[in-house]
């Protein structure tokens, strides 16, 4: 099966064409908001950037990176504040090696929030316009990978849904294609089923000692943790406990081996 897309100098394909602005810090989140708004370019907000935790600062500074360099993104613009200790040059550097447009503003050289605003509101649409002119090229579904997320879930959501949306990541996987499973919190209780179908001892493994950290780590920032993981309005939507939310969730990765555990802000590093 064959679609239209945006092949990148890496040689991955994206079926979006995205100018995306990324803040490196939350002291910038509201330069970023404005640059999208006014120009129609992605963006997202965020609490980070500003931390003395070195290993925080290397994983924000990946994820960052990641979005970068996100196959439905054609072209970057870097928005930093000046002073935060995630190294925002570090971020412009690596999407750069990528062979993408990209470019970089610095709130307190460029002359402060409004400056720096104009000026990138110019630098996206030129963005923009030079995207407009690249031509689509044609991939195969082998090439597409193809990320798993779901909201306000309902007694419906494992019966309906989930279970269409996992008919669908089959089809891809089974063509060559990477389907990706997220969010640790909608595994908890679905454990044992998601062990099963680890493809290696070290996969299953993995995916165990990661979902019981995580669950560790949640039920510590609250004494009473019984709104960890289900939420009001998941129960008023019929549901009654986070193993039937849970099942309901991971119908959504289909049925085929699970090959690889990644860690946030780490980047897939193999199909099957």
């Amino acid at each position: 099966m064959k679609f239209q897309g945006y092949r990148r100098p890496d040689g991955r394909i994206g079926i979006r064409n995205h100018v995306l602005v990324i803040p490196t810090v939350a002291c910038v989140n509201r330069v970023a908001m404005e640059i999208s708004n006014r120009t129609g370019a992605a963006t997202f907000m965020h609490p980070y950037g500003c931390t003395f935790d070195a290993e925080e600062n290397r994983t924000t500074e990946e994820a960052f990176i990641g979005h970068g360099l996100h196959p439905n993104v054609g072209a970057v613009l870097v928005v930093s504040l000046g002073c935060e200790t995630a190294s925002g040059s570090k971020v412009f550097d690596a999407i750069k090696a990528s062979g993408r447009p990209v470019e970089r503003l610095v709130v307190q050289k460029a002359g402060g929030s409004r400056t720096t605003s104009e000026t990138g509101v110019g630098i996206v649409e030129r963005m923009k316009a030079e995207l407009a002119e690249q031509p689509t090229d044609e991939g195969d579904l082998s090439e597409l990978i193809i990320a798993l997320e779901c909201g306000s879930s309902d007694a419906f959501s494992g019966l309906t849904a989930n279970p269409a949306v996992g008919e669908a990541a089959d089809i891809i996987v089974d063509a060559g294609g990477t389907v990706i499973l997220s969010e640790l919190t909608e595994m908890v209780g679905a454990e044992s089923v998601l062990y099963r179908r680890g493809k290696t001892p070290e996969v299953r493994d993995e995916l165990m000692r990661r979902i019981k950290a995580y669950e560790i780590e949640l039920s510590m920032t609250t004494e009473d943790d019984s709104g960890v993981f289900i939420s009001p309005g998941n129960i008023e939507g019929g549901l009654t406990t986070i193993e039937e939310k849970s099942l309901g969730c991971i119908y959504k990765a289909g049925t085929r081996s699970i090959t690889q555990v990644v860690d946030y802000g780490e980047t897939r590093a193999r199909r099957a």
